[in-house]
């Protein structure tokens, strides 16, 4: 490790060096507040002593495109900071350009952004993000500095770039700051607020920077820093953790794994839900003894021996149950019936909790080490286990001593997961007490009811041989208004609207779009818009000549007894599989 020195921004970007975000780096993830904050440094930043942003760690590559380029340096820790004051540097070339300051353009931009003094490695971006932004920041230094002839073939893009990132969002917000900051309301550049704006981020903000030499472990060293602002999140430390498994010679070794197998397998997850993964499966394969906070340690300690394939190959075996159960998609090797209720369990409500005996039952269905037939058994217990405690508003609390060891206990056979799924405290309700709820008691606030109106539509569709309506997403309408409106007051005194607005008979499934343009006209005006509505289960609403309390705790009485049947009592399921 070389001697740490103090840098400002003017010496990082000036010298003829770039910085490579590297594999086991996460993806730009910085927002508003952390903008916000490095702008009070900038805006605060004291001419003779400077402003203190943090230590930033790099580690010196060297020339790797041989004397005459430029030296390159991997970021292990500072890539959001230089990342957004790279951006930052850009809006002002870009903003003074558009004033006919091209001077001032042409000066950032050859000095701060792209690479000039070699002809070889001209239009080399001095910041290289990881590999899903890189595409992006190409696309905004190709329209927003097209004075230089950009060169991206050494590090190209993703193909197919996420389509909203965060890098595109700070790019705008820190675009509509500089450009409300210097100019005025004529139109007219504020030149001295430019200049001096300028000044601060070259001469005044300072780094301790952190160079590693070569035989310095840089993953290693990532693992134990948090990057200033957002901390890492659970997917970064593995993604660290794995790529830990490489020697520092095998640079090119790891960003082979990296594009060819580790992001592709992160890829296969939906939005945001990666993360969530890990404490999933460590629940599985430490048979529930291990909580969310000890999940990365544990895995830390299984995986200390492990190569980075292996790794792989094991959380493979498990990921594609785990994100079928959060966006739906079909498990080509289950069974028809096994396929429809984990497409249950991605549109309810998540309860996580749950996953670790789903994805187990699921994986050992499709191993052929259960039966299809017990395995989809054994989901529509838990379904109806989840739905009759949500509409009661049962609390979750305490479910994952029931689930954490409910495979070991049972290894997916129906009539053990029956005796092991209810506890002392842990109850199932009865059809009894399922109905007196529902039928006295109101369901509006209930979480699971959106999920219970779109099986109904589903059930009403079917039994009708109506099309089935699947993709469109639903919310939920009080048919007699949640404000006693006075077109309704024949029929509803204020009693009678606070026993019967929040019961789940007067609700019913509507799009978005219809549901915002009722709000509360009365029930002539609404039963023509429900003719017209996608739902089949509320055009027939339609046919009834008034909405009443007394049609309203009938449909409430009937949706109890139809949900009665739908999620069974758990003492009628039968656990023989035919």
């Amino acid at each position: 490790m070389k001697e740490p020195s103090v840098v400002t921004p003017d010496n990082l970007f000036q010298a003829g060096a770039r910085y490579k975000a590297p594999v086991f780096q996460r993806l730009y993830v910085w927002g508003k507040q952390e903008f916000e904050s490095l702008i009070e440094d900038i805006e605060n930043a004291d001419p003779d002593i400077g402003q203190f942003l943090g230590a930033i760690v790099i580690k010196d590559l060297g020339r790797e495109k041989g004397p005459a380029s430029p030296s390159s340096y991997l970021i292990i820790d500072g890539q959001q900071r230089l990342t957004t004051l790279y951006l930052i540097l850009l809006a002002l070339s870009h903003i003074a350009a558009q004033h006919n300051r091209e001077n001032n353009s042409t000066f950032i931009t050859q000095t701060y952004l792209a690479e000039t003094k070699s002809p070889q490695f001209k239009g080399w971006p001095k910041l290289v993000p990881t590999l899903q932004d890189r595409q992006t920041l190409w696309s905004l230094l190709e329209q927003y500095a097209p004075q230089v002839e950009w060169n991206f073939a050494a590090e190209p893009g993703e193909q197919k770039p996420r389509a909203q990132d965060k890098l595109s969002y700070q790019w705008k917000r820190i675009y509509e700051y500089f450009k409300d900051k210097f100019v005025d309301a004529s139109g007219n550049l504020q030149d001295d607020m430019f200049e001096e704006s300028l000044r601060s981020i070259q001469e005044y903000l300072r780094f301790i920077c952190i160079t590693l030499e070569e035989t310095d472990d840089a993953n290693s060293i990532f693992g134990r820093l948090n990057a200033r602002g957002v901390p890492l999140d659970l997917s970064d430390l593995v993604r660290n953790e794995v790529f830990t498994k490489f020697k520092t010679t095998d640079a090119a070794k790891a960003e082979k794994f990296f594009d060819k197998k580790w992001h592709v397998f992160e890829k296969t997850f939906p939005a945001e839900t990666l993360s969530q993964f890990f404490p999933v499966y460590a629940y599985i394969i430490f048979r529930g003894k291990v909580t969310k906070s000890a999940a990365f340690p544990r895995l830390q300690k299984k995986w200390k021996s492990t190569n980075p394939q292996s790794i792989l190959n094991d959380l493979q075996r498990y990921s594609a149950y785990y994100c079928a159960l959060v966006k739906y998609t079909k498990l080509e090797d289950a069974s028809p019936e096994l396929n429809e209720i984990v497409e249950h369990f991605a549109r309810m409500p998540r309860t996580t909790v749950t996953w670790p005996f789903l994805i187990e039952t699921i994986r050992a269905a499709v191993d052929r080490r259960l039966d299809m037939g017990e395995a989809a058994l054994c989901l529509r217990i838990v379904e109806s286990f989840l739905v009759r405690r949500a509409l009661l508003g049962l609390e979750p609390t305490g479910l994952h001593a029931v689930f954490k060891s409910l495979w070991a206990k049972t290894e997916g056979q129906p009539s053990e997961v029956l005796k092991n799924i209810v506890t002392a405290t842990i109850k199932c309700p009865s059809n009894k007490a399922l109905q007196e709820v529902l039928t006295t008691k109101p369901s509006d606030s209930r979480v699971i009811v959106k999920y219970v109106l779109s099986q109904y539509e589903r059930s009403f569709s079917k039994k009708r041989k109506f099309d089935q309506l699947s993709a469109t997403a639903i919310t939920i309408e009080h048919v007699l208004p949640q404000n006693l409106a006075a077109a309704w007051t024949n029929e509803f005194n204020q009693k009678a609207h606070a026993e019967c607005v929040g019961l789940l008979g007067n609700l019913v499934a509507l799009s978005e779009a219809q549901n915002k343009s009722l709000q509360d006209q009365p029930w002539k005006e609404k039963k023509k818009r429900f003719r017209g509505s996608n739902f089949k289960s509320t055009q027939a609403l339609a046919k009834k000549a008034a909405w009443t309390p007394q049609v309203i705790r009938l449909r409430t009485r009937e949706l109890a007894d139809w949900i009665a049947k739908e999620w069974p009592d758990l003492g009628t399921f039968r656990t023989k599989v035919k």
